[in-house]
């Protein structure tokens, strides 16, 4: 893959030098042509990145060339034969505005056509408000921005539902997200770092208050380097007209779920913005499933049967604040904070069938469990942001404060019974788990971006991070009246970890090809106090992380890119966590003090190609893990089976990534995506060699269909293929959603009606086995899942604008290709 990476940038640069050749940097070249530049704003926003401009002759009106706004605003055309043109500037949402006369000529080669202000598309007529509509899936350079406002099937549900139908996303039955087939990636909100990790903080956030999610696959050295699968950044709605304005929505769903939210924001004047968010949701489901083990020792083979009917919950709230305060016209201060309660709530009845054989007396057990999980998080950030012009040479500082208070408690009672299930005794066995975590992290941050002339541009910063994390486990056993500790399954431990990060990007252009180019230096400090056992592991590290970014247009209309990036993934303080902690009486939890980090190397390349309002990409990967992270699994006594971690090896995924947008008529929308790879894992667990491959692939369908009324239906279906794992394999299974919106009041009134799991296709099905073990598991989600939710738009509710005419940025950007 590095040779071919390099083979691609030569084909790159061959390309740029045979189309173009020029006499000095940003004038005009040799010969009968011209050159003309120019800068596109929006007032009150600044530069407008990536609108279109596109040239065209006089005379009949046919299309000359054309390119996008660079990250300032700016555009410039090459290679412009003499004559005569008009100029055509436009954005999606905003007026398409025209230059009509353009004259290239001997004595005018050279064209500086100075600043243009572009304003909002919205129209009045007869009353009825007309605005244009954001694309569904927006292809750049690095990243995948997928408008959420058009996905009604995830209406009442959660980021994770809004994930179903994302290219290079895939979600389990359960909830479980993985990008490109890892579950190792970093999740932001509004480019800032969660309490909560992974799909975790995906299920907290209402798809009510999304804007825009973000899919990174290759961040640039800019990027916290943490996800060796890349970064799901997700974009919050955010008003930015006069006054008040917002958005209010609640939904009901079976099962009794239910969801609500408001986000309001109020702006005082130029100066001064006030904003405020609040959600709430409670959404539950059932899942039964079949748990086999046959654990072998010796000549003697253990077996545990397990028939589970469960009720599961996630529910939380949140409130968030903010104030933005434009101190200058180039320098502003933003403050927010937010609080919230994240819980996960899982409780039923489970019948328990042992025997061995050569045979002995079979045992039967019921048991009934309540487990309750429940995280308060808060957090507090403030930034600061310096313009020293419009051209984008800036400077922003920010510092940003977390804490988490994260309380389990799990119970059970284990009831003996006769092999028709009936219950031998009313008094059972009771014993219950508590688990404590309270974590503080603070993050500061210094980025400083420089541009020169042409498209260079420098970005450089520091990042520190201090966090801390204090644990507590016990076991304890109903006994007589009261709870017993048990002294042997009580566990402290403390973990602390401080990252210092210095980092740099390059951007520029050279014969045609955009470029970036960056590296990043980390410095790594690890502590974990292992206060039980009187043990401390520690260790120093430094790592290196580069990037590299490039892009060659070839008309408006077809491009190319290639991308290559370094990250890691670090072990979390439990999985390196040494003590033995009780789960129940057949499985037992410890982590692996020695676990190394994981590194993976990815490389992209990719093709995107637009015809009319369509549009098509193709895009090839290649991703190698080394000291791979996985969980596996350690037959200890009897029917007990360890859970821990272990670098396994070395894992590759190579694959590409197809994807299909177009309208096929005008009331009919068609997106089209899928993902075939090849994965192959070289490693060993437990002495015992792992190594195996596996085809897999998914697929995504969804169509939108516009009636004459205005009412909008929406279906989707996503299949996810089978696989293999470190010790087993797991079967593919199908999701269905449909929708259908209607809206009232000129659009500020919206109905709509969702379902999932049409076709209770909701199966999970997964097989395991390593020295000394089996398992079968058979899992089956609650389906079909109904919602219906109404949502009312204040004073047509927008997202702000920022830097470039798009959504917020992560804290870290790609490079800005189109």
């Amino acid at each position: 893959m590095k040779r071919f990476l390099l083979g691609f940038i030569v084909i790159l640069f061959s390309t740029g030098i045979y189309g173009q050749r020029f006499d000095g940097e940003g004038g005009p070249p040799e010969g009968k042509n011209g050159y003309i530049q120019g800068k596109i704003m929006v007032k009150g926003d600044g530069p407008l990145e990536y609108a279109n401009v596109a040239l065209y002759k006089r005379v009949d009106s046919s299309l000359v060339t054309g390119t996008v706004t660079d990250s300032t605003g700016t555009f410039e055309l090459q290679k412009v034969p003499f004559g005569k043109y008009y100029l055509e500037m436009d954005f999606v949402g905003l007026k398409k505005k025209r230059i009509p006369k353009v004259n290239v000529s001997p004595d005018n080669r050279k064209l500086a056509l100075g600043k243009f202000f572009l304003q909002e598309a919205t129209q009045n007529i007869e009353g009825v408000e007309v605005t244009a509509n954001r694309p569904e899936v927006t292809y750049k350079v690095d990243k995948k921005v997928v408008n959420v406002d058009e996905n009604y099937t995830a209406q009442g549900g959660s980021a994770v539902e809004v994930l179903r139908k994302v290219p290079s996303v895939q979600v389990d039955i359960e909830g479980n997200v993985e990008l490109r087939g890892s579950s190792s990636f970093r999740v932001l909100v509004d480019g800032k770092p969660t309490v909560l990790d992974g799909s975790d903080a995906l299920q907290q956030i209402p798809a009510s208050r999304i804007d825009d999610i973000e899919i990174i696959t290759n961040p640039s050295a800019k990027y916290d380097p943490e996800g060796t699968a890349g970064i799901i950044n997700v974009i919050t709605k955010e008003g930015r007209r006069a006054g008040l304005n917002g958005m209010l929505k609640a939904s009901a769903g079976t099962n009794e779920s239910y969801d609500a939210s408001a986000n309001l924001n109020y702006r005082l004047n130029d100066k001064i913005n006030l904003k405020t968010s609040l959600n709430y949701r409670d959404f539950n489901f059932d899942m039964d499933g079949i748990n086999e083990r046959a654990n072998f020792r010796g000549d003697t083979t253990s077996f545990i049967d397990q028939d589970m009917s469960n009720t599961m919950e996630r529910s939380g709230y949140s409130f968030e604040g903010g104030l933005d305060y434009n101190i200058t016209d180039n320098s502003s201060l933003t403050f927010t904070g937010s609080v919230g309660k994240f819980g996960f709530g899982f409780g039923g009845r489970t019948r328990i069938h042992t025997y061995s054989n050569p045979g002995s007396s079979p045992g039967y057990e019921i048991t009934s469990s309540d487990n309750d999980m429940n995280n308060t998080y808060y957090n507090l950030n403030l930034d600061y942001q310096n313009k020293f012009n419009d051209n984008g040479h800036e400077l922003d500082a920010s510092v940003y404060y977390s804490g988490s208070d994260d309380q389990d408690l799990s119970t059970r009672k284990e009831f003996e019974a006769e092999s028709d299930w009936d219950r031998i005794s009313s008094n059972p066995f009771r014993q219950r788990t508590k688990e404590n975590s309270i974590e503080d992290e603070v993050r500061v941050k210094l980025d400083y971006v420089r541009p020169f002339s042409g498209a260079g541009k420098l970005e450089a910063g520091y990042q520190g991070r201090y966090a801390q994390n204090d644990q507590h486990f016990e076991l304890q056993n109903y006994q007589g009246s009261q709870w017993i500790t048990d002294d042997n399954f009580t566990n402290n431990a403390d973990y602390y970890r401080t990252i210092q990060a210095l980092y740099a990007t390059y951007t520029g252009k050279l014969l045609g090809i955009e470029y970036q180019l960056g590296l990043r230096g980390e410095y790594t400090d690890r502590l974990l106090k292992q206060e039980t056992m009187d043990e401390n592991y520690r260790i120093h590290r430094f790592n290196i992380f580069p990037s590299a970014h490039f892009t060659k247009r070839f008309s408006r209309k077809e491009q190319l890119f290639a991308s290559y990036s370094k990250r890691i993934e670090r072990p979390r303080s439990w999985f390196i966590d040494p003590f033995r902690s009780y789960m129940d009486q057949y499985n037992i939890r410890m982590g692996n003090p020695g676990l190394e980090p994981e590194y993976t190397d990815s490389y992209e390349f990719g093709y995107k190609k637009t015809f009319g309002k369509s549009f098509a990409t193709v895009e090839t990967y290649y991703r190698q893990t080394t000291n791979g992270i996985d969980r596996i699994q350690e037959p200890g006594q009897g029917n007990v089976m360890i859970h821990t971690f272990d670098n396994i090896g070395q894992e590759n995924s190579m694959g590409v990534e197809l994807m299909l947008n177009t309208s096929l008529y005008e009331w009919w929308n068609l997106n089209l995506s899928g993902n075939l790879y090849r994965y192959s894992l070289e490693g060993q667990v437990v002495g015992e060699d792992v190594s195996r491959k596996s085809n897999n692939w998914n697929a995504r369908l969804n169509s939108t269909f516009t009636l004459p009324t205005g009412t909008e239906i929406q279906l989707m279906s996503n299949y996810r293929g089978p696989s293999v794992t470190a010790q087993g394999e797991r079967d593919g299974f199908l999701m269905t959603s449909a929708a259908l919106k209607h809206s009232f009041m000129s659009d500020k009134l919206s109905l709509t009606l969702n379902g999932r799991g049409l076709f209770q296709e909701t199966n999970f099905e997964m097989t395991s086995s390593g020295p000394g073990f089996e398992t079968y598991r058979f899992m089956e989600r609650e389906a079909p899942i109904f919602n219906f939710s109404i949502s009312y738009t204040i004073n047509n509710y927008e997202r702000e604008r920022r830097r470039g005419g798009q959504s917020q940025e992560p804290q870290g950007e790609g490079m800005p290709m189109y």
